[in-house]
């Protein structure tokens, strides 16, 4: 049987295809195939059914069956798709956790999820009790005695096939929970539109913690292609992402708007597909990218099994749509009584679909007020989700984003419900009220800002809040000012009044009881250029990057302007990998400007050399030898 014969070419309608039954048929015809790839190492797909398969064993001999919930703390890794794949084949539910977040968030969703054991590496193992732990390390010899044979199993596609935590009002995340019946469709429907093949090699760009990891997954093991994992310094934004894409010979990438406004497209000759996906897409972006290629304009909420609705391959002067539902969805456009709305007004979106979650973990009133019945389906039981997304149908059918019905926020591609944020906020001393929204400065760098109505008069220590926070939330959910108001601003009809709110103070977080003044011109000038990129005052030679409102598209600005000002080539993996200071920062550029000075007296001793003759060069090296003897 060939590939181009495989059920993953076509929809699946009934739900019955699952992930791991089809990387076997995969191991079966297709054995020396890869499945997975670093810059050092290649797993086939043989090799990959193997390697899953006796996870899987193992998992069976710990315990773990049909619906329990097995956690995965991985970078991005082999070892953390072997992983997802070998609790599917358990039986399992997959539970990603992401190895940044803070331990109290990881401990949350641990006791949340009912999450029997824990895998993970070394270096992700730190923040997990050690009676759950089970690290991949230390498991090489009993996992090569287990059977190599794919356990039998006896899912449904009802079954759980993963819990991913989104944001939550509740000052809690709130667990998705995704059946295995939408993975299969949403594979056929992507690989189809994406044009992914068996020569495609795919990009595995977001965190195993996101789901955008799940698609990537999807769109190459359902096509017995290739996806290259690379570590994270090799995809920061910029010069090391476009590295990896070009020299790996990527062919198909899912990148938010933000990070493809930093890369040339005629960098990339061979990379065949983007998928715009995570953040509102603009047309400066589709007219950048949208030339000898395609360009997919995707959106999906998590509660849709990853992608809700893709575009057409956008062209230069078309519409930036979303496009439409993928196969075996609808969505429909209601006012505020769900009502559906005529021609192009703009409405809710709602979305029905055989990949709509079940609801949320332990949270009835929640699901219901999200997840309701289809009155406009004929199929029994048939759902859709409240997705809370403002559009419009467009006169060629696709559907334009037009923003939010709530205060939701989407920050840095992830999907933030204030109102988590609020509520910690609130519980800490002092604190009667919290507005936690998005502020962009005049450079249009967005960052989360917070407002705080105190209950006396003592004022908070901000960064103390702003530790606290962080010992709490993921770092992009960390506000990075907190600024005092007297009350909240209403409107004449009693709601918040965002626009009435003042302009945050970020040097309240920045200035600290050990600020230190820049000490030479060179600190200075860094300085300067931090003060401007950030948008914030009085940073101390010694303040954290990140801690003054940095992330890894600031520091691609952050070293645009050192190659610009002081002429050396700093790779922003090296920036970041060393203490993110100005002082540091000072340092590494004095490395640099001295192996460049180095470097350049080598070349022109070399040029000079070059138009002697061997006698000329022994003659000379002779002198030198005398005059140093």
């Amino acid at each position: 049987m060939s590939i181009a014969t495989l059920a993953p070419i076509t929809a699946d309608r009934t739900g019955t295809v699952f992930v791991h039954d089809v990387i076997s048929t995969h191991a079966q015809h297709s054995p020396q195939a890869i499945a997975i790839a670093t810059s050092t190492f290649k797993l086939s797909y043989a090799e990959f059914e193997q390697r899953t398969n006796q996870l899987a064993h193992y998992l069976h001999r710990q315990g773990v069956h049909r619906g329990h919930t097995v956690g995965a703390c991985f970078e991005r890794s082999v070892e953390a798709m072997i992983a997802a794949v070998a609790i599917w084949k358990a039986g399992a539910v997959y539970l990603p956790l992401d190895p940044g977040y803070p331990q109290e968030r990881l401990k949350y969703m641990l006791g949340n999820s009912g999450a029997s054991l824990v895998l993970a590496t070394q270096l992700t193992a730190s923040q997990f009790p050690e009676q759950q732990l089970h690290i991949f390390e230390q498991l090489a010899a009993e996992l090569a005695q287990q059977p190599s044979h794919a356990p039998e199993h006896q899912l449904t596609p009802d079954d759980l096939a993963y819990i991913i935590y989104t944001s939550g009002s509740t000052g809690k995340p709130k667990g998705v929970l995704v059946p295995h019946r939408g993975l299969a469709n949403l594979a056929a429907a992507q690989t189809e539109r994406f044009g992914i093949n068996s020569q495609s090699r795919i990009l595995q760009f977001a965190s195993p913690s996101f789901d955008a990891s799940i698609s990537e997954m999807l769109t190459a093991f359902f096509q017995a292609t290739t996806l290259f994992v690379a570590p994270t310094n090799d995809l920061l934004p910029g010069p090391d992402l476009l590295t990896t894409l070009r020299d790996h010979h990527i062919t198909v990438a899912t990148l938010p708007p933000s990070v493809l406004a930093l890369l040339d497209p005629r960098d990339l000759p061979n990379l065949q597909t983007i998928v715009s996906a995570g953040e509102a897409c603009t047309a400066e972006i589709v007219a950048r990218w949208g030339t000898n290629r395609r360009f997919i304009n995707a959106y999906g909420p998590t509660e849709v099994t990853v992608c809700a609705t893709m575009s057409q391959s956008l062209r230069y002067g078309m519409a930036v749509s979303i496009g439409n539902a993928i196969s075996n969805s609808q969505t429909y456009i209601v006012d505020e009584h769900l009502n559906l709305v005529e021609g192009e007004a703009v409405g809710e979106l709602l979305v029905s679909s055989v990949g709509l979650a079940h609801g949320y973990l332990g949270l009835g009133d929640q699901t219901a007020e999200r997840f309701l019945p289809n009155p406009w389906s004929d199929q029994a039981g048939s759902r859709m989700y409240r997705t809370g997304d403002l559009v419009r149908r467009l006169s060629d059918g696709s559907l334009e984003f037009r923003g939010r019905i709530d205060h939701q926020i989407k920050h840095r591609g992830y999907r933030i419900d204030p109102g988590e944020i609020e509520m910690l906020l609130m519980e800490y001393p002092n604190v009667r009220h919290a507005v936690v929204t998005l502020h962009h400065d005049h450079n249009q760098t967005e960052r989360l800002v917070s407002y705080l109505v105190l209950h006396g008069e003592v004022m908070p220590y901000y960064r103390d809040i702003y530790r606290y926070l962080e010992s709490m939330l993921p770092k992009y959910m960390v506000p990075l000012s907190y600024t005092v108001v007297k009350e909240l601003p209403r409107t004449p009809n009693g709601k918040l009044d965002l626009a009435a709110l003042p302009e945050p103070d970020f040097a309240l977080l920045t200035v600290s009881e050990n600020y230190v003044a820049p000490r030479t011109p060179l600190e200075q000038q860094i300085a300067a250029i931090w003060e401007n990129i950030l948008d914030t005052p009085n940073i101390g030679v010694l303040d954290d990057f990140f801690d003054a409102g940095g992330h890894s598209l600031l520091a691609t600005q952050i070293v645009s302007a050192i190659r610009s000002t002081f002429a050396v080539e700093i790779p922003l993996s090296v920036l970041l990998g060393v203490e993110p200071t100005i002082a540091a920062t000072a340092q590494l550029i004095e490395q640099y400007q001295i192996a460049n000075a180095d470097d350049a007296e080598l070349a022109d001793l070399l040029n000079e050399l070059d138009g002697l003759s061997d006698e000329e060069i022994q003659a000379l090296l002779a002198d030198e030898g005398a005059l140093t003897a």
